[in-house]
């Protein structure tokens, strides 16, 4: 049984997805400046959570775009690497967010 997917789906949820990811970036950054926290931990958190997405989409459209290649080999193993590897770069996303977050929370001006 296949199940078909409607053209406009993978665009809208790279579209929505990259949007919610940008916002996220652009307040996140400004909210941290503003208070002067703005280090590594935080970009190292965009930066997983990008690459967790990226799996993720390759789980989900796999062979049905050139960003999203068909791996060639057998597909219940190419999907179980990219959701494997979509767990351990959302867990070490999630691991810098919690990084940052205790780090403001124990700085004196994080409480203002």
């Amino acid at each position: 049984m296949t199940i078909h997917m409607e053209e406009e789906v993978m665009g809208l949820f790279l579209v929505c997805a990259g949007l919610v990811w940008l916002g996220k970036a652009a307040l996140g950054s400004a909210c941290l400046r503003r208070r002067g926290r703005l280090d590594g931990a935080w970009f190292a958190h965009l930066g997983c959570e990008l690459l967790s997405l990226y799996f993720l989409c390759r789980v989900l459209f796999q062979g049905r775009s050139p960003l999203f290649p068909a791996g060639g080999g057998i597909l219940s193993i190419d999907n179980s690497v990219n959701i494997g590897l979509f767990g351990v770069f959302w867990a070490a996303g999630c691991l810098a967010l919690v990084y940052v977050l205790r780090g403001r929370a124990a700085s004196p001006e994080g409480n203002g």
